[in-house]
């Protein structure tokens, strides 16, 4: 018994004949009575007795009718149970992102203005911990350059950003086109201050494979560790991408192996969030622009 069959068989008891039920279920007679048949014989009874004024119902039938009608209602009343249940989801979901983050989407302006005016979203900047904020229901979700341990969460992909380090011209200990992590064996190194949470990625990277760093210093910005490197004084580790957009004078650039480490992005919310969905769509439209970022 589908339920599917149900439906047509309820159609029938309201309309009385077979051709009637096809009308408005957009099916023909024949096929109703077919189904009819075939549900008649899967619970082995006789539901309808047929004439050729229409039909009308066994005392099976009326049975049959009757638990129709509590069935559809409930599913009617689940049905708006349900919509109930998001019936106060914000129309723009609160979105947390960590300053590491909004500096990094900063270095895009229009980029940057656009996320922070768009339409289906509010914008919190700040560098308060987000599994805090998501606990507390504070904010619907995060932008965080870690993905979530909490099972409770989900984590989402946001954005891969992969390294590359810039040299002083006068350094040939590395000539490969693709430095690997053994190439910072004992060298100063230079990172971000605004990327300390990817930077400890970075660092236990080293650790895992027993690099040890001779140095390590932060910088507020790429112009800054270019300087550092310029003057000799260090590798500068930051985004590839960005490099392009710098003033190279005095400097080489060698990509990282990917495999390495890069610098990522996650869209962490509530896994059993009831407006999913309202989030889900945010993450759509982050998705899509920081891929063209």
């Amino acid at each position: 018994m589908e339920f599917r069959q149900l439906l047509q068989f309820y159609e029938v008891c309201k309309q009385g004949s077979f051709s009637a039920a096809g009308e408005r279920l957009y099916m023909t007679q024949q096929a109703v009575g077919k189904s009819m048949k075939q549900l008649e014989d899967e619970l082995a009874v006789i539901l309808f007795v047929r004439e050729k004024s229409g039909v009308s119902l066994t005392p099976q039938g009326q049975y049959l009718e009757s638990r129709c009608e509590k069935l559809f209602e409930f599913i009617h009343e689940t049905e708006d149970q349900i919509q109930l249940i998001g019936a106060n989801c914000p129309l723009r979901p609160k979105i947390l992102i960590p300053e590491a983050a909004a500096v990094e989407m900063e270095t895009n302006e229009k980029l940057y203005q656009e996320i922070l005016q768009s339409p289906i979203m509010s914008c919190v900047i700040e560098s308060e911990s987000y599994e805090d904020r998501l606990s507390e229901r504070s904010v619907d979700a995060v932008i965080q350059t870690m993905p979530s341990q909490d099972p409770e969460r989900m984590s989402y992909p946001l954005l891969n950003i992969s390294m590359c380090a810039a040299l002083h011209e006068s350094d040939h200990s590395i000539t490969k086109k693709e430095m690997m992590l053994r190439d910072f064996r004992n060298r100063d190194i230079v990172l971000l201050e605004t990327w300390k949470e990817s930077n400890k990625k970075i660092l236990r990277s080293f650790q895992e494979q027993n690099i040890t760093i001779n140095s390590i210093r932060y910088v507020k910005n790429m112009k800054d560790g270019l300087k550092k490197t310029a003057a000799n004084e260090g590798i500068f580790i930051m985004p590839e991408r960005d490099y392009k957009m710098l003033d190279k004078k005095g400097t080489q650039m060698i990509p990282i192996k990917k495999r390495s480490f890069s610098l990522n992005l996650f869209f962490i919310s509530r896994k059993k969030d009831p407006c999913q969905r309202e989030i889900l769509r945010v993450y759509e439209f982050l998705k899509v622009r920081l891929l063209h970022f």
